[in-house]
């Protein structure tokens, strides 16, 4: 038997999940001042015991002392984070050195990770890897539009030792002027910070694993490409990587998303809602789609196994459909959300953009709107996290490109092997994508992986078809994930390919759990992703496990 809650207990229970939305009937909203009594309250003092440095902490010494971050000094989190550590290292061994990156370092007690070290990058180019700390993967977790943030249990620093650098130089946290204009100079200024961070903290020798999102499909490959190369190889111990939502092809850019997007309106319109006759936009991406010969590269060389190698692709302004969908979607409902297309208006208040809002309920109701600038800027935090005085504030992503005017003049990671080349050294590199990104379409990516080679074959011989499992994870309803199938997989010679259908860009944080899955097959925890054992670091009862549900979508498209 379902007992029923009052109305009164259903608002309560509501509260913590509800966007802070300025709605009133006769100036009165009661959800409102409910949640500004409850926010006013978690502002004051907390009862948290400040601690001191433990001798129990694993990495601390001489060295690492200064990066020492008490973790019940974290504004908004009710817990102590336990042992970890955050600050500034140059890019190098230079005396008059002013480059560095940020780094925050979260060490694991899981003793499978005591011989590890996996490193995070949010991609760009320019965004901080802060970002994935505090909405995708980190110990705490502010989800947009909610009050304060959530105890994640899906934390990847429960699995390994979790590193988050912001870089390259001037992104973030970090300092100075990047001075780059290609790959090579950005690999070549990260490795020069690992060092210095491999020598500050002992881990030279221990396994290095790269993760990351988006235009880290870019920094990925080139670094990893770098450490292989490198005279001081055996530092690095390169040992896996995984990439979600990569932008690994850029030119020709119908690799990842021209040749896709007219089948992909076609199965999520009812979504995106460029129909026929809602303006022209229809008609002139179907047109567009006929004139550059999508469909028949889409008959020819989407095809598992492969027949072929794609042919140069069609740089014309003509056949970029997809600013002809930005064009639609800015018409039609510009409030659309291209990284998660099930997303639309009113867009959720962001923690982290807080400074860029436009409204009052935006900003913690117990902050003055005129003095706030984003969560990661309150003094408190930084002063935690060891942010000298007087230097710049935080920001998501930087105003300009990092590369300067031209951009990225590197070759793109499939064009210059890079990626095939860190596969091939590893054999354990995974790639997953979210169905719902329009971005960086999901078979956009896999069009791309079917026309490389990598260890001796090209692209991989069948569609993803075997499921992607996740046991349940009993918890509270700050923890989001799901459980069953949430997509499907498949892998070989050395790479894995997932697609989660719910998912968008940053699957990490739409997909907590099946992020966390995919980080226990990297770290060979568990033995593939169709696997049903339980989570291996999770806290809660994983005493059940449901069956597959197999009712999701099997189209390719």
């Amino acid at each position: 038997m379902v007992s029923a809650l009052s109305p009164r207990s259903l608002l309560l229970a509501l509260l913590p999940c509800a966007a802070l939305a300025d709605w009133r009937v006769d100036g009165h909203n009661p959800v409102l001042e409910l949640a500004k009594a409850r926010q006013a309250k978690q502002a004051q003092p907390r009862t948290l015991q400040s601690r001191q440095a433990s001798s129990e902490f694993r990495h601390l010494n001489d060295k690492t002392k200064k990066f020492l971050v008490n973790g019940t000094d974290i504004p908004f989190v009710d817990w102590d984070l336990g042992e970890t550590y955050a600050g500034l290292l140059p890019i190098s061994k230079e005396a008059n050195e002013t480059r560095e990156l940020f780094f925050w370092y979260f060490p694991s007690e899981n003793k499978n990770a005591s011989d590890e070290v996996t490193i995070w990058l949010n991609g760009g180019p320019g965004c901080s890897s802060l970002i994935g700390l505090v909405q995708e993967n980190g110990p705490f977790t502010w989800f947009k539009s909610a009050y304060r943030p959530v105890y994640n249990i899906y934390s990847w620093h429960t699995l390994s030792n979790m590193l988050y650098i912001d870089q390259p130089a001037g992104t973030g946290f970090s300092v100075g002027s990047p001075n780059i204009t290609n790959e090579e100079e950005v690999a070549e200024q990260f490795l020069g910070f690992y060092q210095n961070w491999m020598e500050t903290f002992g881990t030279k020798g221990r396994k290095t694993y790269l993760t990351g999102e988006s235009y880290a499909g870019h920094y990925i490959p080139y670094i990893g490409d770098a450490m292989i190369k490198s005279d001081q190889s055996e530092d690095y111990s390169l040992s896996g990587a995984m990439m979600f939502s990569p932008y690994i092809r850029s030119k020709p850019n119908d690799f990842q998303q021209q040749v896709v997007t007219k089948p992909f309106l076609e199965q999520y319109n009812n979504v995106m809602g460029l129909y026929p006759g809602v303006g022209d936009y229809w008609d002139r991406i179907a047109k567009a789609d006929e004139e550059c010969g999508f469909a028949e590269i889409r008959d020819k060389y989407f095809t598992f196994p492969p027949t072929g190698i794609y042919p140069p692709g069609n740089e014309s302004t003509a056949c970029q459909v997809s600013r002809i969908v930005y064009e639609g979607l800015a018409d039609i409902s510009p409030c659309s959300n291209i990284y998660h297309i099930s997303q639309g208006c009113p867009n959720p208040s962001d923690p982290l953009l807080w400074a860029d809002a436009g409204d009052n309920a935006s900003v913690p109701i117990s902050f003055d709107k005129k003095t706030w600038h984003g969560y990661l800027n309150i003094p408190q935090m930084r002063e935690a996290i060891h942010i000298p005085a007087g230097q710049q504030d935080w920001k998501e992503c930087v105003d300009k490109n990092p590369f300067g005017p031209d951009g990225d003049k590197s070759d793109d990671p499939f064009t210059s092997g890079a990626l095939t080349r860190v596969i091939e050294k590893t054999n354990n590199f995974i790639i997953a994508s979210g169905n719902l990104d329009y971005r960086v379409p999901t078979n956009g990516t896999l069009m791309v992986l079917q026309n490389m080679t990598w260890n001796g074959g090209q692209g991989f011989d069948e569609f993803p078809n075997k499921d992607f499992f996740l046991p349940t994870a009993y918890s509270d309803l700050s923890s989001q994930s799901a459980a069953g199938k949430i997509g499907d997989w498949v892998a070989q010679r050395g790479l894995t390919f997932a697609r989660v259908y719910l998912a968008g860009h940053e699957l990490p944080e739409y997909a907590q759990g099946g992020g966390y899955r995919l980080l226990e097959q990297l770290l060979g925890r568990v033995p593939d992703l169709s696997s049903s054992i339980m989570f291996t670091a999770l806290p809660g009862d994983f005493s059940q496990a449901p069956a597959s549900n197999t009712t999701n979508s099997t189209t390719s498209w």
